[in-house]
């Protein structure tokens, strides 16, 4: 992820919501209408940003104070307006600030809606016991929407990327730090999550500088194992060198040590990548009869 990546998410996840809280907060508004009209966009595009965006960069915890200066901003907007008409004789319905708005709206809404299916869309899932036992973690990639999880090829629909955070909320020390041990969840154990038989890994392959990927080997070091009682292979990649503890064939018990969490790979930065598949076709996963989505912390 390059400078101008994180100046975008800054921009999305920062700027545009101080501004336009503090647009909500000092205008002056003709009518309730308008007044409606623009709390709803400003409302739908912080909680949208609430629910998707990338919180384990700039810090977990600044999201809900984002979500306070809001609610703050609404109350005593709202105690200016509310003496005014409900519509100005002049005021258009249809006016191109109006039509643009409706269509912001409209996105965001449908952004929601999107979302809430991450909740009920469940197709058989894979049940497994979450693979870290140390800390709070992040899910960074997580659900079946292109909202909440990049992952968009066959294989990989249901794959989750999970960082561990810090006391502060974030998942390093640094905004992008190029020391993998600044990074939470370097080094970090894993452990099996399930009872099952290793059937693929690869070991030896060096944990890369952030930023620089190795596209010819995506997986990095990885282990690939078919779960007890299921036709599914389950992947946990992106593993630490030298670090996996198991070998092709190994019948591996739940909670047993297999490695650590590495940078190997392609990926930017230290963080674990799972999902399963069965023939070809990724599968939907619970973790201890959860299935969490992006921003979802799940703590041990």
């Amino acid at each position: 992820m390059s400078f101008i990546d994180y100046m975008i998410i800054f921009l999305f996840h920062i700027i545009i919501p101080i501004g336009f809280i503090i647009e909500l907060w000092r205008a002056k508004f003709k009518s309730k209408f308008s007044w409606l009209l623009s709390m709803l966009l400003y409302s739908l595009f912080i909680i949208l940003y609430f629910l998707i965006g990338a919180w384990d960069i700039l810090g977990y915890y600044i999201r809900y104070v984002l979500v306070v200066l809001l609610v703050i901003a609404i109350v005593f907007s709202w105690l200016r307006v509310k003496s005014l008409p409900n519509r100005l004789s002049t005021e258009k319905l249809l006016g191109f600030r109006n039509i643009f708005i409706y269509l912001a709206i409209s996105v965001f809404l449908f952004g929601g809606f999107s979302i809430l299916m991450s909740f009920t869309d469940r197709h058989h899932p894979l049940h497994l016991t979450f693979p870290l036992q140390d800390g709070t973690y992040y899910i960074g990639q997580g659900g079946n929407t292109g909202f909440l999880n990049h992952h968009d090829n066959v294989p990989q629909q249901y794959a989750y990327d999970i960082v561990k955070l810090n006391t502060y909320g974030s998942r390093a020390t640094g905004i992008f730090p190029s020391q993998l041990e600044k990074y939470e969840i370097f080094g970090d154990t894993l452990y099996s999550p399930c009872n099952g038989v290793v059937t693929d890994m690869q070991n030896t392959l060096p944990d890369l500088t952030p930023l620089q990927m190795d596209s010819k080997k995506p997986y990095g070091n990885y282990i690939g194992m078919q779960c007890e009682g299921s036709q599914a292979t389950v992947y946990l990649a992106h593993m630490q060198q030298d670090s996996i503890q198991v070998h092709i064939g190994d019948q591996v018990m739940l909670g047993e040590i297999i490695g650590k969490v590495g940078n190997s790979g392609n990926t930017t930065e230290p963080h674990l990548h799972i999902h399963a598949e069965e023939n070809g076709i990724g599968i939907q996963i619970q973790f201890d009869g959860e299935s969490p989505i992006r921003n979802s912390l799940i703590k041990r």
